[in-house]
């Protein structure tokens, strides 16, 4: 029985090429690069934030919650690709 992947890939001949350990190692420090530069753009727009608050007091705190979350999403991406680094260079 095949599937409608197979019956796609059969009628169009597409090529069958696997993806190997460095393309997936490639295209995922891409993925984490952008996820980073986010990352850092978040923390950017926070610090601007916090700057314009003017000591209001829920303005600060929704800044500085802001920040804190962008420094943890910024520890998961450089954790995550350490992560994929280490895991890829094993296979």
């Amino acid at each position: 029985m095949m599937t409608g992947l197979t019956i796609l890939a059969g009628t169009l001949d597409l090529p069958q090429t696997p993806a190997t350990g460095h393309e997936l190692q490639t295209i995922l420090q891409i993925v984490f690069g952008i996820a980073g530069a986010l990352t850092l753009l978040f923390i950017i727009i926070s610090g601007f934030r916090y700057i314009v608050s003017a000591g209001e007091p829920q303005a600060v705190a929704k800044a500085k919650n802001g920040l804190l979350y962008s420094i943890f999403g910024l520890a998961a991406c450089i954790l995550a690709e350490a992560i994929v680094t280490f895991v890829v260079g094993a296979i």
